[in-house]
C-alpha cells in the first residue's frame, strides 16, 4: 500500500481585516497555530466572538480556517471540518472566494488523512478552481501541492509528479522558495515511491 504521508502544504497566510483588535487577535493566532495550539484556540474564541458583535464576516471566516488548522495538528479531525464548513457556508454566503479556497482546501486536507480519499480530491480540485478563477497563484500551488501527496497515496504516481511539477513552476514564478523546496521533496519521495513499486 502506498505511504499515508501528513505531509501537507504550509498554510496560506490570512489576509486580515483593517488594523484593529479582530486583526491583532487573528495574526497573533495565526503565528501560534504551529507552537501554542492552546493559546492559539483562546485567541480566536475571542476573535469570533469579536467578528460576529462587529458583523465582520471575513474576519469571522478567516478566525474559523485558522482554528481547523489548530484543531487538525491536535488531531481533533471532525471539529477541524466544522469549523471549515461553517467557514465555506459563511464564504459562499458573503461571497468570499479567498475563504471558501481555504475551507475547500482544509476539508481535503482531513479527508485525505482520514482516508476518504474520493471526498479529498473533489474539495482539492474546487478549491483549485476557485483558486484559478481569482488568479491565486500562490494557492494554486499550495493546492497542487496537496493534490500531489494524496495522488502518492493512492498509487498514482505519475499524476503525483505532473502536480508537484505544477506547483514546482509556480512556486519559481513566485519566488516561494519554501513551496518550491516542499514540491521539489514530494517530487522525490513520489518518484523513489514508484520506482520501488515497480522492483516489487
Amino acid at each position: 500500500m502506498p505511504p499515508r504521508s501528513r505531509a501537507r502544504a504550509p498554510s496560506t497566510p490570512a489576509v486580515t481585516p483593517a488594523p484593529g483588535p479582530l486583526h491583532t487577535l487573528l495574526q497573533r493566532a495565526e503565528a501560534l497555530s504551529f507552537s501554542d495550539t492552546a493559546q492559539a484556540e483562546a485567541l480566536l474564541g475571542r476573535a469570533l466572538e469579536l467578528a460576529r458583535a462587529q458583523g465582520d464576516p471575513h474576519g469571522e471566516g478567516l478566525a474559523l480556517v485558522i482554528l481547523s488548522s489548530v484543531y487538525f495538528y491536535n488531531s481533533r479531525y471532525p471539529e477541524a471540518i466544522a469549523a471549515n464548513e461553517q467557514a465555506r457556508a459563511l464564504a459562499r454566503t458573503h461571497q468570499l472566494p479567498l475563504i471558501e479556497t481555504r475551507a475547500l482546501s482544509g476539508l481535503g486536507i482531513n479527508a485525505r488523512v482520514m482516508g476518504e480519499f474520493g471526498q479529498a480530491m473533489e474539495h482539492y480540485q474546487e478549491a483549485l478552481r476557485l483558486a484559478q478563477l481569482g488568479g491565486d497563484q500562490e494557492n494554486q500551488m499550495r493546492i497542487l501541492i496537496n493534490i500531489g501527496v494524496l495522488r502518492m497515496n493512492i498509487g498514482e504516481y505519475d499524476l503525483a509528479l505532473e502536480a508537484q511539477e505544477r506547483a514546482r513552476e509556480l512556486a519559481a514564478g513566485l519566488g516561494h522558495r519554501v513551496g518550491h523546496s516542499i514540491a521539489t521533496v514530494n517530487t522525490v519521495v513520489s518518484f523513489t515511491t514508484w520506482a520501488a513499486t515497480t522492483r516489487r
